[in-house]
């Protein structure tokens, strides 16, 4: 409505121009907003969250006996990830999601939406056609005389539909902010848990796994070095026992 007023004015030759003219935004770089949100979020309490959340993590570990050592290099590793750039794409993509849920819906909402549509579209003209008919009708067919009150009928007529239409809308297809938000916040936190959970729960595992690989590692070293000296003492005490013969 700001801008619609400050455009109209300056379309009307008698109004008072302001000295200063609003400027109308461009479009909308999602990119850039989505990266400036999560900057902002980063300088916040993002960054400060990632690094204690990896220090809850070794100190998890070393309560549950985990070797810390061999967990805190992978962990400091996972905690200097690009996260930001992460978290922008997280935005885009739950951005994305929600309006996609919100502007082309699927299942009985979308027959409701489609419905609701269709009617919107025709139901006032359809409403029009009918009235200024039935108006012709009595006129022609039954010599009704004019009236100026007709055309005050036959506008109410279409605003009481639209009126009712309007109604029917803001029941049926309410678009209420708190709701899109409270969605665009529990898809996010689900999407936000889900990379943590992927960079940061596999740790311990993958430090086990190595633990365990080197482990056999060493079992079969060991082995081949038992093997190693059986041998030679076979055949050492085959030389003693050719030195005791005299051979």
């Amino acid at each position: 409505m700001k801008y619609a007023g400050s455009a109209l004015r300056d379309r009307i030759p008698f109004m008072a121009r302001s000295s200063s003219r609003l400027q109308t935004p461009a479009a909308w770089d999602l990119s850039a907003f989505t990266g400036a949100c999560s900057t902002a979020a980063s300088d916040r309490h993002l960054d400060a969250r990632g690094k204690a959340l990896a220090n809850r993590l070794l100190v998890e570990a070393g309560q549950l006996g985990f070797p810390v050592t061999l967990l805190s290099e992978p962990a400091e590793a996972t905690a200097r990830i690009d996260w930001r750039q992460r978290h922008s794409q997280a935005l885009i993509e739950v951005l994305g999601q929600v309006e996609q849920a919100w502007s082309r819906p699927t299942g009985l909402r979308y027959l409701v939406q489609e419905a609701i549509i269709f009617l919107a579209d025709w139901l006032p003209l359809a409403t029009l056609v009918t009235v200024a008919g039935v108006l012709l009708w009595g006129y022609v067919m039954l010599d009704r005389p004019f009236a100026w009150g007709d055309l005050f009928l036959l506008g109410m007529s279409v605003l009481m539909v639209l009126i009712i239409l309007h109604v029917v809308i803001a029941v049926l297809l309410p678009l209420r902010w708190p709701a899109i938000r409270t969605e665009f916040q529990r898809q996010l936190e689900r999407r936000l848990q889900a990379d943590l959970e992927e960079a940061y729960a596999c740790l311990p595992g993958e430090v086990a796994q190595t633990m365990k690989d080197e482990r056999h590692q060493v079992e079969d070293l060991l082995s081949e070095v038992g093997e190693v000296v059986s041998w030679l003492e076979k055949r050492e005490q085959a030389a003693s026992i050719a030195a005791m013969y005299g051979r």
